[in-house]
């Protein structure tokens, strides 16, 4: 899936969102896209001098409940 996002003075990026947990990468570019947790449902992602943040759900770690 590719997320577009579009800035003011025409320009955009583009981002493939990832679906091993990872987030997202630059779809195009020579640039790679550079993200941080802001908070539980945030995160910035940086693409040279474009900075974006956008809404995001962490994956918690799983954790083994059964019975050993």
């Amino acid at each position: 899936m590719t997320l577009v996002v579009r800035h003011p003075d025409g320009g955009f990026r583009r981002f493939n969102i990832l679906t091993d947990g990872h987030g997202l990468e630059a779809a195009d570019g020579a640039e790679k896209a550079r993200i941080e947790i802001v908070d539980d449902s945030e995160i910035l992602v940086s693409v040279g001098s474009d900075k974006y943040i956008m809404p995001a759900r962490m994956k918690s770690a799983a954790v083994d409940n059964e019975p050993g």
